[in-house]
C-alpha cells in the first residue's frame, strides 16, 4: 500500500507487473437520474449492474442497484466508461451508497507525489 486516506474508505495499491490502463476518471459532480453501471465480483462471479443516481451530496451519491457480498470497492461506471464512484455500501432502502468523483479526485491529487515514485516515467499522471 503506497497510500492510505485517513477520512476516506480509500487507498492506493501497487501491483508489480499489471499491464492494464486505469479506466479514465471523471471529474464533473454525479447528476440525479444518471444511470451508473456497476460492476463487481459478487460471491467470486463477475456481474454488473445498472440504476440511476436516486440523490447526491458533495461527496457521495446513492445508486438503486442492490450489492452483494463482494461489491465493496466495486467501480461505478457512468455512460461515457469513466470512473464516477467507489461503492462504500449497501442500503438496503436507500440503495447502494457510493464515493463520489469529488472525493476521489481529492484523495489522486495527494498522493500524485507516491505515485511519481512508484510508476515510470510517461505513466499520464498530472506534474506534481
Amino acid at each position: 500500500m503506497l497510500f492510505r486516506s485517513g477520512t476516506v474508505d480509500l487507498a492506493l495499491l501497487a501491483v508489480p507487473g499489471l499491464d492494464r490502463c486505469p479506466l479514465p476518471l471523471r471529474h464533473s459532480p454525479i447528476q440525479e437520474g444518471e444511470n451508473i453501471k456497476v460492476a463487481g465480483y459478487p460471491a467470486g462471479e463477475p456481474g454488473v449492474s445498472i440504476g440511476p443516481v436516486s440523490s447526491r451530496d458533495d461527496a457521495n451519491f446513492v445508486v438503486k442497484v442492490a450489492l452483494s457480498t463482494g461489491n465493496s470497492g466495486s467501480p461505478a461506471i457512468d455512460d461515457n466508461g469513466r470512473l464516477a464512484g467507489l461503492a462504500v455500501l449497501d442500503h438496503e432502502d436507500a440503495g447502494a451508497i457510493f464515493i463520489g468523483p469529488e472525493l476521489i479526485t481529492s484523495f489522486i491529487r495527494r498522493s500524485t507525489p507516491l505515485l511519481h515514485r512508484a510508476l515510470p516515467p510517461g505513466n499520464g499522471l498530472p506534474d506534481t
